[in-house]
Order: structure tokens, then sequence, then C-alpha cells
């Protein structure tokens, strides 16, 4: 049996725009180059305790398979991720995302790993959908 401990990393297709995502998860969101791997077109932004993967070249340099190399496991599919930050979710936060010019929704109070939190949703060049976070519960 299994026993997950934490979200390790996510890997996101960013060959339509890789400066603009680049650019977005380190000024906007504060992550960090870690690693790149130019042969894989892959470069590895440190967000806390996990890794965003943003693929860059041809879909094929990252197609990955099963052992008897007939399948390709990539989806497309995923609806959001959540960022849990340190900071606050106010309005300070909220000009800082219109300053970059990101959109975001209203405040709300949702269930994540940590419990209850503040969080916004926003989206990245490409249209990804991010939830940030707060551990901080919301005012009552």
């Amino acid at each position: 049996m299994l026993t997950p401990q934490h979200i390790d990393h996510i890997v996101l297709n960013a060959q339509q725009s890789p400066q603009d995502m680049l650019n977005f998860y380190c000024q906007v969101l504060g992550c960090v180059v870690e690693r790149q791997e130019p042969d894989f077109h892959l470069t590895q932004l440190r967000a806390g305790f996990s890794i965003i993967d943003l693929l860059t070249g041809p879909e094929s340099n990252h197609q990955i398979q099963n052992p008897a190399g007939s399948e390709i496991f990539r989806q497309k599919n995923v609806d959001h991720f959540c960022l849990t930050v340190n900071e606050t979710i106010d309005k300070k936060l909220l000009e800082w995302f219109a300053d970059h010019g990101v959109e975001c929704s209203d405040i709300h109070d949702n269930y994540g790993a940590q419990g209850f939190g503040e969080s916004v949703y926003i989206k990245d060049p490409l249209g990804n959908t991010i939830e940030i976070k707060t551990m901080k519960p919301a005012p009552l």
C-alpha cells in the first residue's frame, strides 16, 4: 500500500509561449529556476517544496511510453493546480496581480491539504488555471 506525502511536481506544456510562461512563473508567482535540461527542452522551477516543470520543445521529446513502447501516457485535461503561499490574500495581492496584467477571481474560502484558507484563481499565459491559497484561515 502507498502512503502519499505531498505533490512532488507538475509538468506544464509551455511550447506555445515558453518565455511568457517562464516570466509569469518567476516574476509574478515568485518561482526560481532550479535546473535546465536543454536536450529535453525542460526548465524546472522551484515552488517551495515542489517543482513546476515547463516543457518548451516539441511534444515528441516528452512522450512517456510504457515498457512495451506502445502506449503514451500524456494528458491535457487538468482542471487546475494549487500553490500555497505565506502571504495574506488581500487587496494588496490582488493589486499585485493587476499590476502584472493577471486577472483573478474573487477571494474564496476553500479547503485543501492544510485545511481551510482563502484563495483566488488566476490563469497563466497559456490559460492554465492556478489556485493561489493561503494556509491562514479566513477571518470569521
